[in-house]
């Protein structure tokens, strides 16, 4: 056969196949299959020291891409930069382990403090008695952390906050804060024996201490809450329906007179309160009189004189003789009565100034007593007399309270 004749055949039959190949064959045979025989192909990852990758490798064909790893950032076939995901791991491991380190021995540290506080301030010897030791987390808790809304007043050693406890009951309390001051009510065995005794009081007329927290630098006292203020608010606040009657300022001066009699006579030791005075007397739901505060207040044993080295009180309500010779009895509270009884009579507070008669302006204990010698005394009272009868029970309680105020000491009545 020509060679002519043979090429045209072979032509023929591969344009054929061709045909064939593009046409039906195409889709299920992959190029690379019929390529196969002639192409070698490389895993690059499977050779990492001929072909450089730092974070995770994948093949591809004719090439491999290399991502870097978490954390890092850049081309990982040449250089990756930042922080991998073990060394991300080792930092916040190590952060974790501070924090919790760090917070353990805060807690540690906090719970020695109180351990040192309670026994400081005789927390040994207090827990044997019969009072109620709080913990400062029961009486923070009390108090919404002693919040603003929760403040009752402030005197001079330290604030008062109402208290709502945790118990059956949600017992309301008041907790006062002593203010931290170096040396200050730190219980030393005197003062153990004498808080033993303060919490051995029981009169109607007393307000009551429920307990103390020893956890603190300076102790906290609980007081069961008085919810109707002070008497000083009800004397002068014009707007207090309270007091503007006889029967009731009678009332209150005698559940006041109760009080005091059962320190000075009852009490033993004896005990003077030291600071009395309107806003240390507190009215209950039922508008009965309770004397509270003891930050002045000291024991002393029968026809005994305490020497105090700091004055303690209120000016207008102290004791003159008091004043100037520093020694604090049981007529001190007498004289402090006796300006009280004065205010319950005459709305007033003690620094008030009066004119008299003759123009002169003189303070109000002086005004009641001249009221007193000129009977113009129902001209002065701050509440409605019923009668002749009730009138002559006012004079006669004006007396007591000029004998009170008494300038001199051997003329004090005892209550």
């Amino acid at each position: 056969m020509p060679v002519e004749i043979i090429l045209i055949v072979f032509t023929l039959k591969m344009d054929k196949d061709i045909a064939a190949y593009a046409s039906k064959d195409f889709k299920e045979t992959p190029i690379l299959d019929v390529m196969a025989p002639c192409v070698t192909h490389i895993d690059e990852c499977k050779e990492p020291s001929k072909y450089k990758c730092e974070g995770s490798c994948k093949n591809t064909f004719g090439n491999y891409t290399c991502r870097c790893p978490f954390g890092m950032y850049g081309d990982g076939k040449i250089d990756c930069r930042g922080f991998g995901i073990t060394t991300i791991v080792i930092v916040v491991v190590a952060i974790i382990f501070t924090v919790i380190v760090g917070v353990l021995m805060f807690i540690t540290c906090k719970q020695r403090r109180k351990e040192r506080n309670f026994l400081r301030n005789g927390g040994m010897i207090l827990k044997h008695q019969r009072v109620r030791i709080f913990s400062e987390a029961e009486l923070s808790k009390a108090t919404k952390n002693y919040d603003k809304s929760r403040f009752l007043g402030e005197g001079g050693f330290g604030s008062v906050y109402r208290g709502v406890l945790s118990d059956d009951n949600n017992t309301q309390v008041a907790v006062k804060k002593p203010k931290e001051v170096d040396n200050m009510f730190q219980i030393d065995q005197e003062f153990e024996h004498e808080l033993g005794i303060v919490f051995q009081v029981n009169h109607k007329n007393v307000v009551k201490i429920l307990g103390l927290c020893l956890q603190t630098k300076v102790p906290l006292l609980v007081y069961e809450f008085v919810p109707n203020g002070t008497l000083s608010h009800h004397i002068h606040d014009k707007s207090s329906q309270v007091l503007k009657t006889w029967k009731n300022c009678l009332r209150v001066a005698a559940e006041i007179a109760l009080a005091l009699d059962y320190f000075h006579s009852l009490a033993s030791p004896t005990i003077i309160h030291g600071d009395v005075k309107p806003s240390n007397m507190l009215l209950d739901e039922n508008y009965t009189a309770k004397v509270a505060d003891f930050g002045a207040s000291v024991l002393l044993s029968r026809d005994k004189t305490v020497m105090v080295t700091k004055i303690q009180g209120t000016f207008g309500y102290l004791d003159p003789e008091y004043l100037m010779t520093g020694i604090l009895t049981e007529k001190s509270d007498v004289y402090s009565y006796g300006v009280v009884l004065v205010g319950l009579l005459t709305g007033s507070k003690p620094g008030s100034r009066i004119a008299s008669n003759n123009d002169e302006r003189i303070n109000i204990v002086q005004y009641c007593l001249s009221s007193m010698e000129d009977n113009s005394l129902s001209q002065i009272v701050s509440f409605k007399v019923a009668g002749a009868r009730e009138m002559k029970e006012v004079e006669i309680v004006a007396e007591l309270a000029t004998k009170c105020v008494s300038s001199s000491g051997v003329n004090y009545h005892s209550m």
